[in-house]
Order: structure tokens, then C-alpha cells, then sequence
């Protein structure tokens, strides 16, 4: 669905908020995980923002592309301790449907929770589950489980998380682990050999950053050759999103105690 935000006024003031409005995001108060949310598209002055007129009309397009589980043919399990999450919420494309949790409060029994209730029985063609690396080779689902080739092999609650994950899958079907460089050691490539076991399903992911290009990422999960932008985001759309999906990184500043959170990785004396 969509529709029109139209805002009129003076030349100036249409002028700075055609500035700003491109890529917004309007929440719906009455939605507590931002699903409702939308995102301005193609925004622009219908009057010619440049023509010296004393007023002028902003017109924006109005899109919240929710979909039902009927429509979907896959879904994005998305963290929201992702910097920018909502970003990606409104960068999926016709066909995606979304699932939201809070790694510091969900469990691994609420997240299977969540995505049953969205599916309602049905199956799907893949699952990509967003969020960020523990370090090469590994992964986070909430704050107290990360995911490894040593825990998925010696806890039982993991194993049967990610058996119930495959069985909401196609039997051809695909999970997509988006997080950075979880497959670019022989841990992680040994990690994605185990949830393969665990799911009876492909399970793809990347040996380097993923994200925004500016920022060093890619959207390709390499062992797979998958491009996640033609699987489930919106070309010009995911251009909004301003990170990569790695971990945060405390640093402690000298003198006084001070804490920075970066999404960024650190190289030996910066940030990238």
C-alpha cells in the first residue's frame, strides 16, 4: 500500500524539508516494534522547488509495505540491537515479511515463538536471520547465547532452536546468516556444516562485512554466492541502511572512565 504526504508552505521552508525527508521514517504510535512503520519515498516539490515562488507544495510517497504470511515467500528475523534496524525493516521488497526481537529480553524459545505465530503454519523458501558477529566465525541471538561450532555442538536448547528454525523452511530451501565473517575461518565454516546438520537445510553466510558498501560491507553471503539485495531488499531502498553488521566495541577513553558504542570493527589504532 501507499499514499501521499503532501506539505505546503513557504519556498524556504519547503525547500529545507525536502532536505531531510527522503528515506524518513514515520512510526505508527500504536505499533511497539516499529513494524508499522513507513518510509518516504520520491520526494520531491511539485511546483519546482528552484522557481522563487512565495510557497510551494512537497509531495512524498507513502509506503509501509507490510505483508501477511500468505504473501510472503521469505522472512527477515531481525535483531534490534542492529544499528539503523529499522532501516532495513522498510528496505525489504514484496514478498519479505518481518520478525522483530530484543536480544536482551527474548529467549531462544520467544524468537521461535515469534516467527510461528507470523507464519501461521505456512512454510517459506528462505529465512534470513539479521544480526551481528561475536567475532569471526561466530554470531549472537540474544545476549546470552552465542552462536559457535562449540555451543550449537554441546547445547541441547540451541540444537533444538535450530531444528524447529529448518522445519519452518522449504524442504529446498535456504537460511541465510546475515552477520559478518561468521564462515572466514575453518570454526565458522565448520559452524555453517553443523546448522546445516541441525536444520536439514543450505544454510549460507559470509566470510567478510556485510552491509553498506561505503562502509566496507557487501550484501553477498559468499558461501553460497548469494545476493541478499535481489533476495529480499528493495535496490534503492537499502541505500538508508548506515551500517555493517558487526559487533559493538567498548572502548575506555584515558583519564575518566568513558564508554563510546561503535558499530565498526577496530583494525589495530582506528575504527573502520
Amino acid at each position: 500500500d501507499s499514499g501521499k504526504l503532501v506539505i505546503e508552505g513557504l519556498q524556504t521552508d519547503v525547500n529545507e524539508t525536502l532536505k531531510h525527508l527522503t528515506g524518513a521514517l514515520i512510526h505508527d504510535w500504536d505499533s511497539s516494534d516499529g513494524s508499522q512503520a513507513t518510509v518516504l519515498l520520491d520526494v520531491s516539490d511539485s511546483q519546482g522547488h528552484d522557481d522563487g515562488a512565495s510557497a510551494a507544495v512537497l509531495t512524498a510517497t507513502i509506503s509501509n509495505g507490510t505483508q501477511t504470511a500468505d504473501q510472503a515467500d521469505r522472512v527477515l528475523v531481525i535483531s534490534t540491537d542492529i544499528l539503523s534496524y529499522e532501516q532495513l525493516l522498510h528496505a525489504t521488497s514484496d514478498g519479505v515479511i518481518t520478525v522483530t526481537y530484543d536480544p536482551s529480553h527474548d529467549t531462544l524459545n520467544s524468537i521461535i515463538a515469534r516467527i510461528e505465530t507470523t507464519l501461521s503454519g505456512k512454510t517459506v523458501d528462505s529465512i534470513g536471520l539479521v544480526t551481528h558477529d561475536n567475532g569471526d566465525g561466530a554470531f549472537s541471538l540474544t545476549k546470552n547465547v552465542s552462536v559457535t561450532s562449540s555451543s550449537v555442538s554441546n547445547d541441547p536448547d540451541l540444537q533444538q532452536f535450530w531444528s524447529v528454525v529448518g522445519a519452518f523452511v522449504k524442504q529446498d530451501g535456504r537460511i541465510d546468516i546475515m552477520a559478518c565473517d561468521v564462515a572466514s575461518n575453518p570454526e565458522g565454516l565448520d559452524l555453517v556444516t553443523k546448522l546445516e546438520q541441525l536444520t536439514d537445510r543450505n544454510v549460507a553466510a559470509s566470510i567478510d562485512d556485510t552491509g553498506n558498501t561505503i562502509l566496507g560491507g557487501n550484501w553477498s553471503l559468499e558461501t553460497d554466492n548469494v545476493c541478499l539485495i535481489s533476495t529480499y531488499f528493495d535496490l534503492q531502498t537499502i541505500q538508508y541502511f548506515n551500517g555493517v553488521l558487526s559487533a559493538p566495541v567498548i572502548t575506555l577513553g584515558t583519564g575518566d572512565l568513558d564508554m563510546y558504542w561503535f558499530s565498526g570493527k577496530w583494525t589495530g589504532d582506528s575504527f573502520s
